[in-house]
């Protein structure tokens, strides 16, 4: 992920977690999130035993693309990364 890709993400995690945010994004913490980062985390070493780059490519696009995976294990990740 490049700097400013990842930037951008940093600020679309903290718009979601703002006051006038999602309520949803804003509820979550490490504890809430960890099944959908386990679930993300066990499709991407799914794709990587198979050998099938195309299926990793879309596991790691899911978790930037998608608002759903961004939701549940990006922030995760993001503010790992932040502290």
């Amino acid at each position: 992920m490049s700097r400013s890709t990842f930037e951008q993400l940093t600020k679309l995690v903290e718009r979601l977690r703002a006051e006038d945010g999602c309520p949803w994004d804003r509820a979550q913490n490490h504890r809430s999130l960890r099944p959908y980062l386990i679930e993300e985390a066990h499709e991407a070493i799914a794709a990587i035993d198979a050998n099938d780059p195309a299926a990793l490519a879309v596991s790691w696009k899911k978790g930037i693309d998608l608002e759903l995976a961004l939701r549940k294990s990006i922030a995760v990740l993001s503010q790992a990364c932040l502290r």
